[in-house]
């Protein structure tokens, strides 16, 4: 587990993009997956985004703090996804439709820490024996978590993106430079 202390800059800055998230989803008619009321919404959007920034600060990537998406490619740099909680025994919650091929951090946000407890791949973590039942759907809930220090390092697990332009392909074992 990576322990962190944010600063008040820091928690500044995740209330407005939590406050922000909340807002846009409201004004979207978009509901919470989870058992929130509308003021514990603004809680779980603020720990999201004290968690993502905790997570970005500890690999050293850059965090956007985005506001006005449902699906972007990752809430950390390329790959990391983070769902945070404020329970002290919390653990990694996933849906269905989550992605299964990017590592998913759990970040316990118990201020004034923020800790990084561990992590799962998407397709570990959405397994039958995590499977569970509740008002809202289906939901995995893992346990237990790898270590914070295996996680990933983004460029190791990234695909080289193929070329547009068929010519920059090789042919019949050519190599190009």
């Amino acid at each position: 587990m990576i322990s962190f202390k944010p600063t008040e800059a820091e928690l500044h800055l995740a209330a407005s993009v939590g406050a922000l998230r909340q807002i846009w989803a409201k004004r979207n008619g978009l509901r919470h997956t989870g058992n929130h009321s509308q003021a514990g919404g603004f809680e779980q959007h603020i720990n999201g985004a004290l968690g993502e920034m905790m997570l970005a600060k500890y690999r050293n990537v850059f965090w956007s703090g985005t506001i006005g998406t449902t699906c972007a490619a990752a809430d950390v740099g390329l790959i990391y996804q983070v769902r945070a909680t404020a329970h002290r025994d919390g653990k990694l919650l996933l849906r269905p439709g989550d992605k299964a091929d990017q590592p998913y951090v759990l970040a316990r946000v118990l201020l004034p820490d923020v800790n990084l407890v561990g992590w799962l791949w998407g397709h570990e973590a959405m397994l039958p024996i995590h499977q569970r039942e509740n008002e809202r759907g289906t939901v995995f809930l893992a346990w237990p978590l790898h270590d914070m220090e295996t996680l990933p390092d983004e460029a190791a697990t990234m695909p080289v993106p193929a070329s547009d332009f068929p010519g920059d392909r090789p042919r019949n074992g050519e190599r190009l430079l």
